[in-house]
């Protein structure tokens, strides 16, 4: 899939559970659209933004790993965000990276 199609994915996504996960499943089974959904994600004036920030969120929640690699793309790009409706979202993914890197035991987020 390419970063246009999965664009057009994104209109079909809505704010309901079954809707996310759906769509965070496709992410899930193809690791290849982690960056197309990043950049997707940093349009900052975009409305499909937040959708994809939905996406991003339902598959971090799945699989952290997926971001890792993307970690310093994404956590440049935050500051850059405006709508609210992308920044939670992404506060989410920054959740559960800090619950992980403050776990006692030895998470792959420390080792970065």
């Amino acid at each position: 899939m390419t970063k246009d199609q999965l664009y057009d994915e994104l209109n079909y996504v809505n704010a309901t559970r079954a809707c996310r996960t759906k769509y965070a499943n496709i992410i899930l089974n193809n690791s290849d659209l982690i960056k197309p959904i990043l950049d997707i994600l940093f349009m900052m004036d975009d409305k499909i933004s937040t959708r994809a920030a939905w996406m991003l969120e339902f598959a971090c929640k799945q699989n952290i790993n997926l971001i890792l690699p993307h970690l310093d793309f994404f956590l440049e790009n935050l500051p850059k965000l405006k709508l609210d409706s992308a920044i939670r979202p992404c506060a989410k993914i920054i959740e559960i990276i800090i619950e992980l890197y403050y776990k006692k035991e030895n998470t792959v987020i420390k080792n970065l």
